[in-house]
């Protein structure tokens, strides 16, 4: 309630969120509930929801807290999940529909979210405004954020957990008013790893300001090194130990609602399913019984493994390298051919054009630019060099480690990255001095990106589309 009123009170800000609220929850909600039929992953994720419904064990490569959260919301609504989930296409009751809401809530406030966390990065109201407007604005995360899907709240909570952390590094840290921001950032950091492990990628970017904070920074001359390596250690240890309580009890409540047998009994050792009602392995009294913690570290570890087996290419998988330059995205759902008309829908993960490669060419200028001053042993005349640290670590650190994963991969896999992308954008915009050039370029970049959005939105909401129409989206070869 201190930070709600604190930034409504900034009444500037407070127009801007709420102009954004507005922008975005216009792109998100349009043609909310079409089409009416399963949408691409959505067919596991739904069933995987209806499974704590009927109690049957079920096996998914995620943790369990992404679909816990959805039952929480179908229940809240008075929908009540189901397993009777068909293939992609097929359709749907209009009370699983209501399901998407909670995706599209979380992509709604995103943009807002990333606003403060600019401003939060010093960064002007201005170029805040714009790095939200984009967001709006970009396809491939409005698309993932429209259906039953994990990705879009993941990410949330992976933005949240940076804002609450540079809320708390940004008050006195050593006060009570600054703690609870701490540990509120560490229950979204939490949350995020327990939707899917990719949500730890975040944590590089606020290990880089720590450090910076401990060992380079000197704006706190009367901290001995000893306060400092204490602070660091606190930090640690409050993550720690709300992310160990977040996860077990994810998988706590996740093996609770599943005591039956089921469709996952076949991942698991018969320990494990002897702990399962109707398991062959029940009444076995030569299998010895399998306590929480090991069927949690099982578990994790089937998980690992089934990760790892995940290497048969898709028409649509692609490598990391191709993510920045849009080379390839994902169709998710195609609509009835029909005899009386040529137009049907598609609905097709593509990101907008210019928003990525305008983005990747800042990340590009911003290490270029940070490279050239580290040459010249220059770093302070960056503004706010601790922002483009962590701005950096920020992006890396969600793209990285992608480069050490084997199993097939998405272009959503790259949305975390993306938004990243987009505020080194705005950075880099707030490096231009000339307030008339500043703002051509602005209203430039702004005309281009939404005409942009606007031109490649037939087929991020399904409308339909003649294939002449269909072939002119289709700007690279590769996107066919």
């Amino acid at each position: 309630m201190i930070l709600f009123r604190e930034w409504s009170s900034r009444k500037k800000d407070a127009v801007a969120a709420f102009f954004i609220f507005i922008l975005s929850s216009v792109t998100h909600l349009l043609y909310f509930g079409k089409p009416a039929g399963v949408v691409f992953d959505e067919t596991y994720f739904m069933k995987f929801v209806g499974y704590y419904e009927t109690g049957s064990y079920y096996f998914d490569i995620h943790p369990p807290l992404g679909k816990l959260i959805f039952l929480v919301f179908a229940h809240a609504i008075g929908v009540t999940p189901s397993i009777e989930i068909g293939n992609i296409g097929t359709a749907l009751p209009p009370s699983l529909i209501l399901l998407r809401l909670l995706p599209i809530f979380a992509g709604i406030l995103l943009p807002v979210v990333v606003y403060y966390l600019c401003r939060r990065l010093k960064l002007s109201s201005l170029v805040s405004l714009v790095a939200g407007i984009l967001i709006c604005f970009e396809n491939s995360l409005v698309v993932e954020s429209r259906f039953v899907l994990m990705d879009s709240t993941l990410i949330l909570c992976g933005f949240l957990f940076l804002l609450f952390y540079l809320v708390f590094n940004d008050r006195l840290r050593a006060s009570r008013r600054a703690w609870p921001f701490l540990i509120i950032s560490a229950i979204f950091l939490s949350c995020a790893a327990s939707i899917k492990w990719s949500g730890l990628f975040f944590i590089p970017s606020v290990a880089l300001l720590e450090f910076y904070r401990a060992f380079v920074d000197k704006t706190f001359p009367h901290l001995h090194l000893w306060q400092k390596l204490r602070s660091l250690i606190t930090v640690v240890c409050v993550y720690g130990a709300i992310f160990s309580v977040t996860y077990l009890s994810a998988f706590a409540i996740h093996f609770s609602l599943l005591p039956l047998s089921g469709s996952g009994d076949a991942f698991m050792s018969p320990a494990f399913q002897k702990t399962l009602e109707g398991n062959m392995y029940a009444t076995d009294d030569s299998i010895p019984p399998r306590r929480f913690f090991g069927k949690l570290f099982e578990l994790n570890a089937a998980m690992y493994d089934a990760n790892k087996t995940l290497v048969i290419p898709h028409p649509y998988s692609t490598k990391f390298y191709t993510w920045p330059l849009l080379k390839r995205g994902v169709y998710f759902w195609e609509g009835e051919h029909s005899t009386s008309s040529p137009a049907f829908g598609r609905i097709y993960l593509m990101g907008n054009p210019f928003v990525y490669w305008f983005s990747t060419l800042a990340v590009i200028g911003m290490l270029c630019y940070a490279g050239v001053l580290m040459v010249k042993r220059r770093a302070h005349h960056m503004k706010n060099e601790w922002t483009a640290a962590f701005i950096l670590g920020a992006y890396f650190g969600n793209f990285i480690p992608f480069i050490f994963i084997g199993r097939v991969m998405f272009l959503y896999h790259y949305e975390a990255a993306l938004v990243m992308s987009i505020i080194a954008l705005a950075y880099l915009l707030d490096h231009i001095s000339h307030k008339k050039v500043q703002i051509g370029v602005i209203v430039y970049l702004l005309l281009v990106c939404i005409s942009t959005f606007i031109f490649f939105s037939p087929l991020t909401y399904g409308t339909p589309l003649s294939q002449e129409s269909f072939n002119s989206r289709m700007w690279l070869r590769s996107w066919e």
